[in-house]
């Protein structure tokens, strides 16, 4: 299910990270086959990334297609290892996940699908409760958007999470809710931690695309799913630059 979020957590689940194993997972789908957290899981990540797309498109970032991103060797090399496929990790329709990545690396895919840049994005998607009384209570919908994003040259330019939490919530009757309520809420949650990233970029909303070309960045692509830790990254990026 989608999981609780906890204050002091350092729960690193994300939009599709509902368990803690494949074989744990696909047991749990079967069983919650009528839960509104597990049906909708699919449809509340492909809207994240819809929602990315569109802000990017409707300020001038062009985009390069999954088709474009799948077709490139040095992808299919980092998404297909073994442990990647032990990842129960859901991804957007027609993108995988990446295991590792450096600034070489980085510079070599720009050059195989033709970007100027790159995007690395995940969601987590947890529901978070708050207190709407003295003894009631309610759920809110919470989106974590974890962005990657280099430069033309491979090299980090932004590395930052962005939270976003639903302006409406579902009240709490005892210990239930509305499970698909709650889950309906998860489109506003994903818009409101894309606004964090363009009041932090860019002093109007239409200058998204001037923000990012001051950093350096013109032709973003591949939404994907780090699954290593940034410090690993740098490190390896460090290593690489020292030889």
């Amino acid at each position: 299910t989608v999981p609780w979020y906890e204050a002091k957590s350092s729960s690193s689940s994300d939009s599709s990270n509902t368990t803690d194993g494949v074989i744990t997972g696909r047991i749990n789908a079967a069983l919650n086959s009528n839960n509104p957290e597990y049906a909708t899981v699919q449809t509340r990540v492909d809207s994240a990334c819809d929602e990315v797309f569109r802000l990017f498109n409707q300020y001038g970032v062009s985009t390069v297609d999954a088709e474009a991103v799948h077709a490139s060797s040095t992808v299919k090399s980092s998404s297909s290892n073994f442990m990647n496929n032990l990842d129960n990790s859901v991804y957007a329709e027609g993108y995988g996940g990446v295991s590792s990545t450096n600034t070489k690396r980085n510079r070599i895919i720009m050059d195989e699908v033709g970007a100027g840049s790159l995007a690395f994005i995940s969601f987590t998607f947890e529901k978070q409760k708050v207190s709407t009384g003295l003894v009631s209570s309610a759920v809110a919908a919470r989106a974590t958007m974890d962005m990657y994003i280099t430069g033309s040259d491979g090299r980090k330019l932004i590395s930052k999470s962005y939270v976003g939490i639903s302006s409406t919530t579902v009240p709490m009757e005892g210990n239930g809710w509305d499970k698909q309520a709650v889950c309906d809420l998860f489109p506003e949650a994903v818009e409101n931690a894309l606004n964090q990233f363009l009041s932090e970029y860019a002093l109007d909303v239409g200058d998204i695309e001037e923000a990012l070309e001051s950093a350096e960045s013109t032709s973003i692509a591949l939404p994907k799913n780090i699954q290593r830790s940034q410090e690993d990254m740098e490190a390896e990026s460090a290593e690489e630059e020292a030889e």
